[in-house]
């Protein structure tokens, strides 16, 4: 088995992304999440978790990566997408893919939980 090549981790306050929203309106949701990302949160009976899950796994995967949003990488540029079994999964655009392959890493293992007001994510480059 192959050793992790780069590790990345961020937490997010619930909260706050709420408060952004608030603030905001659709204009935050389309400048941090992609359409795919969007669906799947806005299903949610409180979306404010997911959200704050996948902005928490975009910082966790930029760090990894070596850079942070910005940049090099849109907050589109990486999408957290489920499996049918429920994992996440990340989709890297173009750029994010040239990072990955510069690391000589084949792809992104990510972890993602919240409670209470935190949403935290884990990402593992291997």
């Amino acid at each position: 088995m192959s050793s992790a090549k780069a590790i990345g981790v961020d937490l997010v306050e619930i909260s706050r992304i709420r408060a952004i929203h608030k603030r905001h309106g659709k204009k935050f949701f389309d400048r941090v999440l992609t359409r795919a990302e969007q669906a799947y949160c806005l299903t949610r009976g409180d979306p404010y978790p997911s959200i704050a899950a996948r902005v928490a796994a975009k910082e966790s995967v930029a760090k990894a990566l070596g850079v942070g949003i910005g940049e090099h990488l849109r907050w589109t540029s990486i999408s957290i997408e489920n499996l049918p079994s429920g994992a996440p999964q990340v989709i890297l655009d173009v750029a994010g893919k040239k990072m990955l392959k510069k690391l000589r890493a084949k792809k992104v293992l990510l972890s993602l939980s919240h409670t209470g007001d935190i949403s935290i994510a884990m990402a593992v480059l291997k």
